[in-house]
């Protein structure tokens, strides 16, 4: 077996765009009228933003329905983060998609941002010239944990499961590359706040101990 795809989250992985997230949703909780704790706000890095308002609408009580609550998330977080003028990707990650694609080895973004955000912040930073596919959480049944967005961005590749690697920075994330029978890189990025990464295959604290050599290494059967 040999590496076809890698398939990156985007969100703390190619961006730390994991704080503006955070103050993004302050403002979201403030306007709402609720204050979520850190230990539960955690819970939900790498989830899809349905599955997000659906717990936080049973925990709080809101009268609003999850569609309301999912299109005042989209207002707030596309202006909130129209006005960010610092993201950048994160050191090592553009010159790892140049790898991969030099290679041969398709690569696909699969993240549970909306579309509408994932163009803002692949535009911004330039990234959004490296990808052959991009799948986003909404375009899904089930988001992170569950395991559709990275099957969906492996049959768009054209790889089966175990041709693929899939680089996550979340605990919701790993477990659906697992779900999904990708071998999957946890990322430690400190931006996202703690997250168990002990279930991914290795942990790696940056791309200064990550390239295409090593990723190919990882599919290869004894």
């Amino acid at each position: 077996m040999t590496l076809k795809a890698v398939i990156f989250d985007m969100d703390g992985v190619l961006v730390d765009s994991e704080p503006y997230h955070y103050e993004a949703e302050t403002l979201i909780f403030g306007e709402l009228g609720i204050s979520v704790p850190d230990a539960v706000r955690n819970s939900f890095v790498g989830m899809s933003g349905r599955k997000m308002w659906e717990s936080i609408r049973d925990r709080y009580s809101l009268s609003s329905t999850v569609e309301e609550l999912l299109g005042f998330d989209r207002e707030l977080r596309l202006r909130y983060f129209s006005t960010v003028k610092s993201m950048v990707p994160i050191p090592g990650a553009t010159e790892l998609l140049r790898d991969l694609r030099a290679r041969g080895i398709r690569t696909g973004l699969a993240s549970s941002s909306i579309r509408e955000l994932i163009a803002l912040i692949t535009g911004a930073t330039g990234l959004d010239l490296y990808f052959d596919v991009v799948v986003s959480g909404e375009e899904v049944a089930h988001g992170k944990p569950a395991p559709d967005i990275f099957i969906r961005a492996a049959d768009i590749l054209g790889a089966a499961p175990k041709e693929c690697i899939v680089i996550e920075d979340s605990a919701n994330g790993v477990k659906a590359a697992n779900a999904a029978g990708m071998v999957c890189v946890g990322f430690n990025n400190p931006g996202a706040r703690g997250q168990d990464l002990s279930a991914a295959d290795i942990v790696v604290d940056g791309y200064a101990t990550l390239d295409a050599a090593i990723l190919m290494d990882l599919v290869k059967i004894p």
